[in-house]
């Protein structure tokens, strides 16, 4: 199976965050990773990155889903207007 990427977030002028569901050794994973790169030359991936097995994906996405909700609650207790 190829890579297949999901999406892709600038990080900064030389990195960027891809989110793509590959296999590995016959498993598949969804693969949060940091590529790094000059603009418009070909990025590599890096070592900063995570492979999150699909059968425990569930798991980790609700895992960022009450990181929103808590990020939410601190910015509404302390007035902050910064939302993600």
């Amino acid at each position: 199976m190829e890579d297949q990427v999901i999406s892709r977030l600038r990080k900064n002028a030389s990195e960027e965050i891809r989110v793509a569901v590959r296999e590995y050794h016959g498993r598949r994973l969804v693969d949060v990773r940091v590529f790094a790169g000059a603009r418009g030359q070909e990025t590599v991936p890096t070592k900063k990155g995570v492979s999150i097995p699909i059968e425990i994906f569930g798991e980790f996405k609700n895992a960022i889903d009450d990181a929103d909700e808590f990020l939410e609650q601190m910015w509404t207790e302390h007035g902050s207007s910064q939302r993600v």
